[in-house]
């Protein structure tokens, strides 16, 4: 990701508002567990603002219909039952969504790439 780039996607997220979100489900993908957003409103309008600002026709190379908001919580095949268990009972999770990460996969390993800051909240 070239400095341009990482300029441009900086700028962009300080004009969206940090927002207040809650965990409030466990999620079972093919290849992962994830914990899922009680409203995922937010965080596909970050993925719509990016789309549309660099056009972007499909994220994650057209693998995927449609963008799922979530928490992973590891691999499918190391989530036991019991952690699946323990996290439901520690949900509702609330938390402030300050930032947005930027991963990508390097060697077929999803590596972090940069943390961009959100703008102030509206304190809606």
């Amino acid at each position: 990701l070239s400095r341009t780039w990482r300029r441009r996607l900086e700028a962009s997220f300080a004009g969206e508002p940090q927002f207040e979100t809650s965990l409030t489900a466990v999620h079972l993908f093919p290849d992962s567990a994830s914990a899922t957003p009680a409203d995922p409103a937010p965080f596909r309008a970050l993925s719509s603002t990016v789309q549309a600002r660099f056009r972007v026709d499909h994220m994650y190379g057209g693998e995927f219909t449609q963008f799922v908001p979530h928490l992973t919580l590891g691999p499918r095949s190391q989530v036991t039952s019991e952690r699946l268990n323990a996290v439901e009972r520690a949900l509702p999770f609330a938390f402030q969504v300050t930032g947005v990460e930027l991963w990508g996969q390097r060697a077929r390993r999803w590596e972090h790439i940069e943390t961009f800051r959100l703008g102030p909240s509206t304190g809606t």
